[in-house]
């Protein structure tokens, strides 16, 4: 009597595993993501997914302190997706460290996230996600946040008045803050969480922070015993760094999925990456490019600056990585800026079906 008790509560056992697996029951994803793009439009769009939905995939988010606790979760097979900027891979300590990658996270690369975007759409996009999968990785999409901007409280007209005024800047990553030493500027790494805090309480006199993001919150609040008082005035250097990521599969997670969740996964993620490039877009178009609006200068850099600025950028690049691979890197940027992309806004059948079969294949192996 036991013993078929025993194998009754098995076989229901077995039977809920198997609804589960093939959808019949909800399936909860672990999405790993920086806890300040917890509402970034990727997130979003995974969570609406039809194709997931369809399915009963629900994606539930797993909000971490910086992007490389998001990628290392995903190494760890703590989350099943992740979502991290390049300048992640930089800190892994590992062979298996991406080399082409981290080149589009450079300060000043790119003159507008459009011309990021249609680089991403080249040989060239492809393969910076096949270098992400050195890592044993599975990338299933790039993650646009936009070109960050540098926020301050102080009175400027480019970066070369922070070093004049020696304003101290928090940046977000090894490669804004090489960039900024380089020209003089004294800098420190914050992570997100900590930036509007820093500048707000005088730590720091700027900040790096997400394009269109609420900068007004860095103002001071009004005090209510003096009516006339309005927000601080605060100066914003556009185009500063390409926060640009990807959006990544776990292998454990990924080689353990049928082939209908993988292509809705696919699917959801193609699609979650261009509803985020619109967003960008967007809010880059309806962002000023000179003069004040509310408590707000904007600053534009003309093409000479940025140009200068840019050439100063490879030279620290260069020094990190080595000024030969440097040089071929850009080289081949710079082609790919000029190259007419492949499959703009387009699904990538062909290079998803080779990246499941290099995981498979390694994992298996």
């Amino acid at each position: 009597m036991q013993a078929s008790a025993i194998r009754g509560g098995a076989a229901l056992l077995s039977l809920l595993l198997s609804l589960a697996w093939t959808g019949a029951l909800a399936a909860e994803v672990k999405l790993g993501i920086v806890a300040s793009a917890q509402s970034d439009p990727l997130v979003s769009s995974l969570k609406d997914s039809p194709s997931l939905k369809s399915l009963q995939i629900d994606v539930a988010v797993l909000p971490l302190s910086t992007d490389l606790d998001a990628l290392e979760a995903a190494l760890k097979g703590e989350t099943d997706l992740s979502a991290f900027t390049l300048d992640a891979l930089t800190q892994l300590k590992s062979d298996n460290r991406p080399q082409l990658a981290p080149i589009l996270a450079q300060p000043f690369q790119f003159a507008s996230s459009l011309e990021l975007f249609k680089v991403e759409d080249t040989p060239f996009g492809e393969a910076v996600l096949a270098d992400v999968n050195r890592t044993g990785l599975f990338p299933l999409a790039f993650w646009n946040r936009g070109l960050s901007e540098i926020v301050t409280k102080h009175l400027v007209q480019g970066l070369e008045d922070f070093k004049m005024k020696g304003l101290k800047v928090a940046t977000q990553s090894e490669s804004g803050k090489s960039m900024l030493s380089a020209i003089g500027v004294p800098s420190t790494i914050l992570p997100p969480n900590e930036m509007y805090s820093a500048l707000r309480k005088g730590a720091v006199d700027a900040s790096e922070t997400e394009p269109y993001r609420s900068f007004y919150g860095y103002a001071s609040p009004v005090d209510p015993s003096r009516p006339t008082q309005g927000p601080e005035r605060l100066s914003l250097i556009a185009g500063f760094r390409p926060l640009v990521g990807v959006l990544v599969a776990s292998p454990t997670f990924w080689i353990g999925l049928t082939e209908e969740k993988r292509q809705a996964l696919a699917e959801a993620a193609d699609s979650a990456s261009q509803i985020s490039r619109k967003a960008v877009l967007s809010n880059e178009e309806s962002t000023p490019k000179g003069g004040t609006m509310g408590n707000v200068t904007y600053i534009s850099l003309n093409r000479e600056q940025t140009e200068h600025l840019r050439s100063i950028s490879n030279a620290v690049y260069g020094e990190k990585v080595g000024k030969t691979l440097a040089e071929r890197q850009i080289n081949l940027l710079d082609k790919a800026k000029a190259t007419t992309p492949t499959h703009p806004g387009k699904k990538r059948p062909n290079w998803t079906r080779s990246f499941r079969s290099s995981v498979c294949n390694r994992s298996e192996g």
